[in-house]
C-alpha cells in the first residue's frame, strides 16, 4: 500500500523518533491508516501488517513461472501474485489487518511483539 498525496505523510507531520518510541512504520500506520497499514520489505519480500500494537509478518506476495511462492532475487524471474495482492488489498480496505494477524498467528505459533 503506498500513500500518494496524503498530506498526512508528509515529514513535517510525523512526531520525531526522539519523541515516540514507536518504529517507524508503526508511526506511519498511526498518521497515515488509522493505525494499520501494510508494508512491503523489498529485499526480503515479506509483508509487515501492523494494527494497533500487533505485527504479522507474511509470506512473500512474489511467484516464480510455475505459481510458486519465492523470495525476490536476482537470479530469479519473479513477480506478484494477482491473487495474493487483491487478498492484501482486501484486507487493508475492510480494516482487518488485526484479525488476520490474529489467524496468521495462532496457525504459525509466531507471536512478534515490540516496535516495528
Amino acid at each position: 500500500i503506498v500513500c500518494v498525496g496524503n498530506n498526512k505523510c508528509s515529514p513535517e507531520s510525523i512526531v520525531p523518533q526522539q519523541e515516540n518510541p514507536d518504529g517507524s512504520c508503526e508511526r506511519h500506520a498511526q498518521v497515515c491508516g488509522a493505525s494499520q497499514g501494510l508494508f512491503l520489505a523489498p529485499y526480503s519480500g515479506r509483508i509487515y501488517a501492523i494494527s494497533g500494537t500487533m505485527l504479522g509478518i507474511w509470506e512473500h506476495p512474489y511467484v516464480d513461472g510455475y505459481g510458486e511462492p519465492l523470495t525476490p532475487v536476482n537470479s530469479v524471474d519473479v513477480s506478484l501474485d494477482a491473487r495474493r495482492l487483491d487478498r492484501l488489498r482486501t484486507v487493508y480496505s475492510t480494516g482487518i489487518i488485526s484479525l488476520e494477524i490474529l489467524r496468521h498467528n495462532q496457525r504459525t505459533l509466531r507471536y512478534i511483539g515490540g516496535h516495528f
